[in-house]
Formats: structure tokens, sequence, C-alpha cells
């Protein structure tokens, strides 16, 4: 009976982590192209992401308003 969730905790890990590397590869292209490429690219790329994050919105996680107001705070807290 302990491991009853444990499937449904495996896809949760699963889409977090594949999110993760979704997010890191993005950064890295962007990287590249921000170094190796004219500007115009860069907004090119990002556009593309922008456009792909869009298309994938509905089907997203919506995290609850008391964790975005807090991890925003701990982004100004680190940014500053």
């Amino acid at each position: 009976m302990a491991l009853a969730g444990a499937p449904a905790l495996a896809w949760r890990v699963a889409s977090v982590a594949g999110w993760s590397f979704f997010a890191i590869l993005m950064g890295s292209i962007v990287g590249f192209t921000a170094v190796a490429l004219p500007p115009i690219a860069v907004v090119g790329v990002v556009a593309v992401f922008a456009v792909v994050l869009l298309w994938v919105l509905p089907d997203g996680f919506t995290p609850p308003y008391k964790l975005v107001r807090g991890l925003t705070f701990a982004v100004l807290v680190v940014d500053l």
C-alpha cells in the first residue's frame, strides 16, 4: 500500500525533469546564439521558444499563487 502512488509520483518527477532539461537546453541555445550570431538571430530564437512555450501553456501545471510570490521574492533577493 505504501507504493500505491509511486506511478503518479514517477510521472510527476519525469515531467519536472523533462521541463528542467528543456529550460537548460533553451538557455544554452540562446546563449550560443547571443555569442555566435548577430543580434536579430537571438531575437528570432527567443521568439521561436516563446511560441513553443505559449503552445504548451494550456497543458502545463499552474503553480499556486503563494509559491510564485515566494519564488519571486527569492529571485529578487538573489539578484540584488
